[in-house]
C-alpha cells in the first residue's frame, strides 16, 4: 500500500471490526466515509506505516492526531457534508485486503455477501 490509501476498519459495539477497507487518502473521500459509516459504533482509519489518520464515534471524529490536517483540509468538507449542505462522493473502496485475509476472489456475489455482512453486523450499508 502507498500513501495515497489508507486503511478503514469498521469496530462495533462488541470491539469486533472489519478487513481494511482501502480507501484513498484524499479529504474529500475520507469525509464521504465518514458520512456513510455514520452508523458504526465507530471506525478507525490508518496510514500505511500503521498510523492512526482518525477515529470516529457513531459519525464524529473521536481523535485526529494531526489537528492542522483536521481542521484545515478534512473539516471544510466533512462538516457541509454532516450538514447535507453537500453530498457525499461516491468512495472508491478497495476489498483486496479481504481477499487477502479470507481467500476469496472477490466478485460481485462476494461484494453483496461483503454489504450484507457489514450491515448485519456494523449497522452500515455501504454503497459499492
Amino acid at each position: 500500500m502507498d500513501e495515497s490509501k489508507l486503511k478503514a476498519f469498521l469496530i462495533n459495539s462488541n470491539g469486533d471490526d472489519t478487513h481494511p477497507i482501502i480507501i484513498p487518502n484524499v479529504p474529500e473521500q475520507i469525509a464521504s466515509f465518514v458520512v456513510m459509516t455514520k452508523n458504526a459504533n465507530s471506525i478507525l482509519i490508518i496510514g500505511d506505516g500503521g498510523d492512526t489518520i482518525l477515529t470516529t464515534s457513531l459519525g464524529f471524529i473521536f481523535n485526529c492526531p494531526n489537528q492542522t490536517w483536521l481542521m484545515e483540509k478534512l473539516y471544510p468538507v466533512l462538516i457541509p457534508m454532516q450538514r447535507g449542505e453537500m453530498d457525499p462522493v461516491k468512495i472508491d473502496m478497495d476489498f483486496s485486503a479481504w481477499q487477502e485475509e479470507t481467500g476469496c476472489i472477490i466478485d460481485d456475489a462476494i461484494l453483496e455477501d461483503i454489504k450484507l455482512y457489514i450491515k448485519e453486523n456494523f449497522m452500515v450499508d455501504l454503497v459499492i
